[in-house]
């Protein structure tokens, strides 16, 4: 898939793409055509990027803090989505937001503690690839692909195949 692709599913109507460009948020895809946009591009991520610092305590304790916020499973599936199958806006922007800020999504798999089914399943599948890994990288005469450029996914960053970085 690529960022145009990705963009449009994101934000199908392009509202987040036209608010963005009536605050002057130069977006994937506009091109700098002068200096000029460029020192506007760079004063705006100055201005937007975070200044204070947050201890550990206040960086992991998630609910409304500037920590991780956790979602429940529930909230990402197909089920959740409006009614004329739209994307959730308030879960749509969890999303990015973790993923901007942070890197990363953490979901609460049991739901609350209401059902700890898939849980289960996800420690489950962790558990095999341990196992996978421990079998294969002990064995010399089992061969696993090296990292290689993946093919016909429209980035040359995306990579396929196996690194230890324990062996450096």
């Amino acid at each position: 898939m690529d960022l145009e692709a990705l963009l449009r599913a994101l934000d199908p109507d392009g509202t987040l793409w036209d608010e963005a460009k009536e605050k002057g948020i130069v977006m994937p895809g506009d091109e700098i055509n002068s200096l000029k946009e460029l020192g506007t591009d760079c004063e705006q991520r100055v201005k937007t990027a975070p200044m204070e610092a947050t201890d550990e305590f206040n960086a992991f304790r998630g609910g409304t803090s500037k920590g991780y916020n956790i979602i429940s499973r529930s909230s990402l599936l197909k089920e959740s989505r409006n009614a004329d199958g739209t994307e959730n806006q308030k879960t749509l922007l969890h999303v990015m937001d973790s993923l901007a800020n942070h890197g990363c999504l953490i979901v609460d798999m049991t739901d609350g503690d209401r059902n700890t089914e898939n849980a289960a399943k996800m420690s489950k599948m962790w558990e095999t690839t341990a196992a996978f890994f421990e079998k294969v990288t002990g064995d010399e005469n089992v061969a696993i692909p090296p990292m290689q450029q993946a093919e016909g996914v429209g980035s040359s960053h995306a990579m396929v195949g196996f690194a230890s970085f324990k062996d450096g």
